[in-house]
């Protein structure tokens, strides 16, 4: 009888550690998916992955500092995989841009680097400057075989 108890209580307090792990929508690393792709990532030290606060803007995966929160950061992290219909990262990156000079007029960008990771898979990696944003942002495109990673 006290095993069973015991067990109970074990199994009490794993689902109240992982309901409370849920909540949050904060966790060390995960995988992000996509149609074509999916790749590992974690949070850097000191910052935060949130699989919640960025999906009104369709973001599964945001990090940030962790003192800060996504929505008043001044410098955060999104990683997902562009669209199947962008299977380029050159094609993804002009509707990237035509998108946010549609959403800003004062929009501007530059791009900053071209590489290659440790893999060989080509990245380029852009400073988007948007006004009407109180975030800094830079964002990396590697190419996979038919699938592109943000």
């Amino acid at each position: 009888m006290r095993i069973i108890k015991e067990f109970i209580l074990l199994c009490f307090l794993l689902i109240s550690v992982q309901s409370v792990a849920y909540d949050l929508g904060k966790f060390p690393a995960g995988i992000v998916y996509g149609p074509k792709a999916a790749f590992e990532i974690r949070a850097p030290q000191d910052w935060v992955l949130d699989n919640s606060s960025g999906l009104s803007q369709g973001l599964h995966c945001v990090l940030y500092p962790k003192e800060e929160t996504w929505a008043k950061s001044p410098v955060v992290i999104y990683a997902k995989i562009a669209s199947p219909e962008y299977p380029h990262k050159d094609g993804f990156i002009q509707f990237a841009i035509d998108f946010f000079k549609k959403d800003d007029p004062k929009f501007s960008y530059r791009k900053l680097v071209d590489g290659k990771t440790k893999e060989r898979f080509e990245y380029t990696i852009y400073e988007y400057i948007r006004p009407s944003h109180s975030h800094y942002e830079r964002v990396v495109y590697v190419q996979l075989p038919e699938a592109v990673l943000t």
